[in-house]
């Protein structure tokens, strides 16, 4: 049993020290009961709404994904993947059971309103003035982040609000980058290649990078193997804890990237 196992959600929201935090997260019965999460990050134009479209049409499972998506980039969700209906709090509920909530503000906000469309609140927990139907409840949750977004500010969500780390468990950070553009856009160590973005765009790269635990290498149809080699070595050096996935239009085995 944990703070959260032994008090009402409302007496949290002072929140919580540091050390009840770490306590918390040894508690069993919080571990069993909070959604699976996972963060997908990657640069703008890297295949982060491609590769999250492949998910989503592959769900042969009967797993509930929800989505969080906080920029509408130059790909969007599938629309065939979404009935056309659409609710007031902008969550979209997918035939395959799945739930999108496409979002522009605080995700604190965007992650409380997915949960009282489902029953990561319990009817007890759910506000009283929610009117919002209950549906089933959702098996994980993908958190697509702005291509120019850094990763930590999302992560530290899970461990800010005390409802977040109740409700939701940050799993792994998927980062998707575009093998053809990689060396233009991050530029190396020494930030002296021709044609790089700058460095603030490469600076933001190597953040990512460096927090994520898999990197899915996508667009390896558009380089050669000497090419792909090389950039793999690269990622390596910026998170040498890292896990490269090479692959092409975002396709690739699941459960080599989503635990």
């Amino acid at each position: 049993m944990c703070i959260f196992c032994e008090k009402a959600k409302e007496e949290l929201a002072g929140g919580l020290t540091a050390e009840q935090k770490k306590q918390a997260e040894g508690c069993a019965k919080l571990q069993e009961s909070r959604v699976r999460t996972t963060i997908l990050t990657g640069f703008l134009g890297a295949g982060k709404t491609t590769f999250l479209n492949f998910v989503l049409k592959s769900l042969g499972h009967g797993q509930r994904i929800a989505v969080v998506q906080n920029e509408f980039g130059s790909v969007s969700i599938d629309d065939q993947l979404m009935l056309v209906e659409k609710s007031a709090a902008e969550v979209v509920v997918m035939p395959n059971g799945c739930l999108c909530c496409r979002v522009r503000g605080d995700l604190v906000e965007a992650l409380q309103n997915l949960a009282r469309r489902s029953d990561v609140l319990t009817a007890a927990d759910a506000p009283a003035t929610s009117s919002a139907p209950v549906a089933a409840r959702i098996d994980s949750l993908i958190i697509e982040c702005s291509g120019l977004s850094e990763v930590l500010p999302v992560a530290q969500t899970f461990f800010a609000d005390p409802f977040v780390q109740a409700s939701f468990k940050l799993d792994s950070v998927v980062c998707v980058c575009d093998a053809s553009n990689f060396e233009l856009l991050e530029a190396g160590p020494g930030g002296q290649v021709e044609g790089t973005a700058g460095p603030d765009v490469a600076k933001l790269l190597r953040e990512q990078l460096a927090l994520s635990d898999v990197c899915l290498l996508n667009k390896c149809d558009l380089i050669d193997s000497s090419q792909r080699d090389r950039v793999s070595a690269r990622l390596r050096s910026v998170n040498p804890a890292i896990k490269v996935v090479p692959c092409r239009h975002g396709k690739v085995n699941l459960g080599q990237v989503l635990k």
